[in-house]
């Protein structure tokens, strides 16, 4: 018999403006600012929202396809989502959501194209085929929206 252990580390937050923050160096940010309990809670500034970097994992159609960055809300590439999201309310305790994605094949001269007119983004695999990534499901994220908020793109 395999005996598998698991750990679960909780935090919770209760300051709103980032308890026990280290200030990030300029080279990498402007001004930043990181939780030194959560190394994944940010704030741009000292005055803004945090936002929290693992708030949603997007998972692909194949196994093992999980990433984080952004995808579209749907097939009309319009919205861009971010898997980094803004803290609603604190107390804080972190909350991963994973949301399904579907990858959609375009034409690399297509995606090209879109990319210089309006701004596509577009994942291209060594054999020239370009993958877009858009929501299975929009409304999925509702449940994401009672945590979190969107950053602006």
């Amino acid at each position: 018999m395999e005996l598998v252990y698991l750990s679960f580390l909780i935090f919770l937050i209760t300051s709103h403006c980032c308890d026990g923050v280290i200030e990030v160096p300029s080279s990498l940010y402007n001004e930043g600012y990181q939780n030194k309990r959560l190394g994944s809670l940010f704030k741009d500034t000292a005055r803004s929202k945090p936002h929290f970097l693992d708030a949603v994992v997007w998972k692909g159609e194949r196994p093992h396809d999980t990433f984080t960055g952004s995808v579209y809300l749907d097939n009309t590439y319009k919205t861009l989502l971010s898997s980094s999201m803004h803290v609603n309310k604190f107390p804080f305790t972190p909350e991963t959501f994973f949301i399904d994605v579907v990858d959609n094949t375009i034409p690399k001269k297509e995606a090209e194209r879109r990319s210089k007119s309006e701004d596509l983004h577009y994942i291209e695999s060594s054999d020239g085929e370009c993958t877009v990534y858009s929501l299975r499901n929009p409304s999925d994220m509702d449940k994401v929206y009672e945590v979190y908020s969107p950053k602006k793109q």
